[in-house]
């Protein structure tokens, strides 16, 4: 959830307090002190709410405003002065007045209201205002160039791209021998930035969202021998892995497919909704380290007999190999995703 920040919620906080007028008179520092407090404290509760509700966090800062106000709420904070004060506190411009304030509520309740379907067809939004501003002779410097169909044709197709994507194309680019997987990779992800420096190693980028079923019908995935869904459930946006594992079901029956889970209740989950591996990042970490740790408690070993002499020996010998090839890939990589 994102974090509560008083300069810039405060005046979303405030939007139930526009409607009051100043009825009664307090202490100046220790209302103003109190309403501060106040306001935090019930904007946090109703995010936190919100959160779980999958809603707008704007539309729980707006509830917190109207369920402080005198008006419509509970009328926790009835002064015009102490709503204005940490009104400007949240704008950080000086003195405003609170009709300046309500225009700027009022946009955010409008926006909030357009989001949703702003971001569903953002896609096409984007292509018709490009358009638009094509014909008026403003073009884009370098126009992002969809994969042909041959080149979305692909074995491997991964949905949604970051470090851990990131790490399997730089191993698979870097393996130049006949098992090598470069040329079967395709990669889904909004993420243009990364887009051109797949596109310079020679791997096919689209841009979508993984969350949406018709980007999974674009780049062809019913072609696709192997879906691979490296980002857990707490980054993804608007999907999980297990309704991606519904999704490529459906598009592609034939696939197998992986994906991540961050716990083993979570990964049961997914191997239930018919997942064929389920990646869980703590317990592949945990198996290659025990190895090192123990090679490591060996080499501190009191080496009396023969064999212990020869285990503590051969163990030094593991870890000082271990270290040097390390460094060494270290030095060469180059990962897309630092």
């Amino acid at each position: 959830m994102n974090r509560l920040v008083v300069p810039a919620i405060a005046p979303l906080l405030l939007s139930g307090g526009l409607f009051a007028s100043a009825d009664s008179h307090h202490d100046p520092v220790h209302d103003l002190l109190m309403h501060i407090g106040l306001t935090i404290l019930v904007a946090t509760i109703l995010a936190y709410l919100g959160h779980v509700a999958k809603q707008p966090l704007i539309l729980a800062y707006l509830a917190a405003g109207a369920l402080i106000g005198p008006n419509f709420g509970l009328g926790l904070i009835k002064t015009e002065k102490d709503i204005s004060t940490i009104s400007e506190l949240g704008l950080a411009s000086g003195h405003i007045s609170p009709d300046i304030l309500s225009i700027i509520i009022f946009t955010f309740v409008i926006t909030s209201i357009l989001a949703p379907y702003l971001i569903k067809y953002n896609q096409q939004l984007q292509g018709k205002i490009t358009r638009v501003f094509e014909v008026v002779g403003l073009r884009d410097k370098q126009k992002f160039v969809e994969p042909t169909e041959q080149e979305l044709n692909k074995d491997i197709a991964l949905l949604g791209f970051f470090k851990v994507a990131s790490s399997f194309v730089t191993d698979a680019v870097e393996d130049t021998g006949r098992t090598s997987l470069k040329d079967k990779i395709v990669v889904v992800d909004f993420n243009q930035t990364v887009h051109s420096k797949l596109k310079s190693l020679g791997i096919p980028a689209v841009y979508g969202d993984i969350g949406h079923i018709d980007t999974l019908h674009h780049i062809g995935l019913h072609h696709t021998k192997v879906a691979i869904s490296t980002i857990p459930d707490t980054i993804l946006v608007g999907t999980s892995n297990t309704k991606l594992i519904k999704q490529i079901e459906d598009i592609a029956p034939h696939a197998k497919i992986i994906v991540t889970a961050e716990n083993p209740e979570s990964a049961l989950k997914m191997y239930e909704a018919g997942a064929d591996y389920v990646f869980l990042p703590r317990q592949l970490a945990s198996a290659h380290l025990m190895p090192i740790v123990r090679d490591m408690l060996a080499t501190s070993e009191e080496a009396k007999s023969p064999a212990a002499k020869a285990r503590r020996k051969k163990a030094e010998q593991r870890l000082a190999s271990l270290r040097e090839k390390a460094i060494s890939e270290l030095r060469q990589r180059h990962e897309i995703i630092s």
